[in-house]
């Protein structure tokens, strides 16, 4: 930035001392600053800056510098002698810290840093996550019968049974051919009574219920066209069985 362009004067003064500033940060000893700011001088000079301008800006950066420099004090470390954790009871709370502090004293111990917490309320026993949701009416086996056909969809979720049927109703509208509902619905242009899914049993453990839904599935495997969840020996054997 030359000192004859239209740039106001207070950038071109500030311009000055972002450089002596950044001569003060990067120089590691007094030669390598002289010669910097000698430097400085020169380019400012060729600049059309004016020297006197340039020399007491320089001379206030450098005197501001040197004052920050000599306000920075190393903090204060103080040691403390004991960490103390403890429920807020409103007014027994200070007066536990006033007697504990008083007591720790004539120990020697002055420096003592004590923490409040929250004390344990009733509804902080309850997890967050039973929010919204019945749980006694999660894990279910559930059958939904097609509005077209004979056929019958026996699935199993953790969830409940009416989000299942939201996701299903999404998956169909998707054509979303890894979902039986799905493909059996948009291949044979079927409709299937997601509003009105049976709910054959519950189980919250996942392998059990899968378990159950095999075993439903094979009690009505000539309507089922769902997949099976868990696909063991005592299934195809029961398959087998049927067969003949």
């Amino acid at each position: 930035m030359k000192w004859d362009s239209s740039s106001p004067r207070y950038q071109k003064i500030a311009l000055i001392k972002s450089l002596v500033t950044r001569a003060l940060r990067l120089c590691s000893n007094q030669q390598l600053l002289d010669t910097e700011l000698a430097w400085l001088k020169q380019v400012l000079n060729e600049n059309g800056y004016p020297k006197g301008l340039i020399a007491k800006t320089i001379e206030l950066t450098m005197k501001k510098s040197t004052v920050k420099d000599s306000q920075k004090e190393s903090p204060v470390q103080t040691k403390i002698d004991a960490n103390i954790s403890f429920y807020y009871l409103r007014k027994e709370s200070r007066k536990f810290i006033s007697t504990l502090k008083r007591l720790l004293q004539k120990f020697g111990i002055r420096y003592i840093r004590i923490g409040l917490r929250k004390h344990k309320t009733i509804g902080s026993s309850f997890s967050q996550k039973y929010k919204g949701k019945d749980w006694q009416k999660v894990g279910v086996m559930y059958s939904i019968r097609c509005n077209d056909c004979e056929k019958v969809y026996i699935g199993q979720t953790g969830n409940e049974v009416t989000l299942r049927m939201e996701q299903h109703e999404k998956k169909i509208a998707l054509q979303d051919v890894d979902a039986k509902p799905a493909v059996h619905a948009t291949q044979n242009n079927h409709k299937l009574k997601l509003k009105e899914p049976t709910v054959m049993a519950y189980e919250r453990h996942e392998i059990k219920r899968q378990l159950k839904e095999t075993l439903l599935t094979n009690i009505h495997r000539e309507l089922a066209f769902n997949a099976i969840s868990l696909k063991t020996r005592v299934f195809y054997s029961m398959q087998d069985k049927g067969k003949n």
